[in-house]
């Protein structure tokens, strides 16, 4: 996103910055490996791929993971022996917010360097372009992307080894290619798509026959109507009676989903709230079966090739999803002429989610079950 500023104001406040962080700092800790992936826990499951294929080139104690608050136990759990960087996600103005950013963090930029930068991110924005040139490197590589939904950068990216993003595919998310192909760079040949694939490392103790249903997305927009969500829970528990759970964030309002549930006669639905992404994991490892709309739930779910539903709307599609390890994950969606809207809905309601029928998403629940 850009910070509408002047390329001199800024060029200006990154080389003080830069300056100052030399000055302060007499001893330096040298990285082999830096890799920048701010991101929201969707965004950050679909990297743990390609971070992991980057770290075993050099060892966990030669990297270095800048990452976003969100992320931060994810990723120290599937990467316990690396250092961390923990940055907020973006800063959306110059002053008070970018300044203030600058001030507050320049001190865990000092004393910094590594060999080789990754960018992991590619949605450009003069607040990544500033990450990347806070961290002394000796090359750095990217995927260049012109601009994305946060709008255009004002700067652009510094000098760095850049692969072309990809265009929209077919079957596939281009977040995932955009991974490979960053990582084939910085490898030297060209690594399969399989092998970009996220893989988180939790086992279950025990799996539960249970459904889970994660009904909340990042925007309500993105979600399916609670009522529908209630028909489905009903046709498929009618032929494969279980327990049903729903899991959401603590704090969440629950009182949509209750009642749509008790309308439906669904009485005895059990509420989760993981405390942490951790707990959030072992919750998904842990059952027979999920149900969900695209959102970070979904996306942990994949990556421990679990059985699930995934209901995905045309806002932004093929950008982070359909992605599947295997016919275990059932991606479903209702294509329309409106498709890459970037959730700029031009009907009275999402009607690429909302008019997915129920029974299309009970056969596919019943289709996941069927691969145990």
């Amino acid at each position: 996103m850009s910070l509408e500023i002047g390329p001199w104001k800024y060029w200006l406040l990154i080389r003080i910055a830069f300056l100052w962080n030399q000055v302060l700092c007499r001893r330096r800790k040298h990285y082999r490996l830096a890799i920048i992936k701010m991101d929201r826990i969707g965004d950050a499951v679909l990297a743990v791929g390609a971070i992991r294929l980057l770290i075993d080139r050099v060892g966990e104690d030669q990297s270095l993971l800048v990452i976003s608050p969100i992320a931060e136990s994810l990723y120290r759990a599937e990467f316990p022996r690396t250092d961390f960087l923990v940055l907020p996600i973006s800063c959306i103005s110059f002053w008070p917010e970018f300044v203030t950013f600058l001030w507050k963090y320049h001190s865990r930029f000092s004393g910094l360097s590594c060999d080789e930068l990754v960018c992991l991110r590619h949605h450009p924005s003069d607040y990544l372009h500033a990450m990347m040139r806070l961290l002394p490197a000796s090359v750095r590589y990217a995927c260049e992307k012109k601009e994305s939904y946060l709008g255009k950068a004002a700067v652009p990216f510094p000098d760095a080894v850049l692969s072309p993003y990809p265009e929209v595919l077919i079957g596939h998310c281009q977040e995932l290619e955009a991974h490979r192909r960053v990582v084939s760079s910085v490898r030297g040949f060209e690594v399969p798509l399989e092998q970009i694939h996220s893989r988180l490392t939790v086992r279950a103790t025990e799996v539960r026959t249970v459904l889970l249903v994660c009904p909340q997305a990042s925007d309500e927009i993105r979600q399916y109507p609670p009522e529908l969500l209630a028909t489905v829970i009903q046709g498929f528990i009618a032929q494969h009676p279980m327990p049903v759970e729903f899991c959401v964030p603590p704090g969440t309002d629950i009182r949509v989903w209750d009642c749509a549930n008790e309308a439906a006669g669904l009485n005895s639905v059990t509420w989760r709230f993981p405390a942490t992404i951790p707990d959030l994991v072992q919750e998904i490892a842990s059952v027979r079966i999920l149900l969900a709309p695209e959102s970070g739930p979904a996306h942990i779910a994949t990556a421990l090739d679990q059985p699930i539903v995934v209901l995905i709307g045309g806002g932004n599609f093929g950008n982070v999803a359909p992605w599947s390890k295997s016919p275990r994950q059932r991606w479903l969606n209702r294509p329309l002429d409106c498709y890459e809207c970037g959730w700029k809905c031009v009907h009275a309601s999402p009607i690429c989610i909302t008019e997915i029928p129920p029974v299309e998403v009970i056969q596919q629940l019943l289709a996941a079950f069927a691969e145990q």
